[in-house]
């Protein structure tokens, strides 16, 4: 008599939670990888700048050496979310299109 009355599903067009999360994770890689990257220009210009005076090229090498870390630690994140991805077979940051509400 009621074949769908346990199965509740969202309106079209609204999204998911799944889709929420999908969209802050990448959006936190995305600004994760343009901050380091920007950092280490900064760092690479200071030292350029810097013309051999040694506090400060210690203090472009240290900017430069922390913005190559952060680099290392989004990519290889990215990497462990794209091996999880591929082992158990999930969407992670693999879900389509990031979510944009139409008004």
């Amino acid at each position: 008599m009621f074949p769908d009355l346990g199965k509740i599903q969202p309106p079209a067009g609204i999204p998911t939670f799944e889709n929420f999360v999908t969209a802050v994770i990448r959006f936190i890689i995305i600004i994760a990888f343009i901050a380091s990257f920007v950092f280490l220009l900064i760092g690479a210009i200071q030292w350029i700048v810097a013309a051999g005076e040694p506090k400060a090229t210690g203090a472009a090498r240290g900017r430069v050496t922390a913005a190559l870390v952060g680099l290392a630690i989004v990519v290889s994140s990215f990497v462990i979310i794209k091996l999880i991805e591929f082992f158990f077979n999930v969407n992670v940051i693999s879900g389509g299109v990031i979510p944009i509400p139409v008004p």
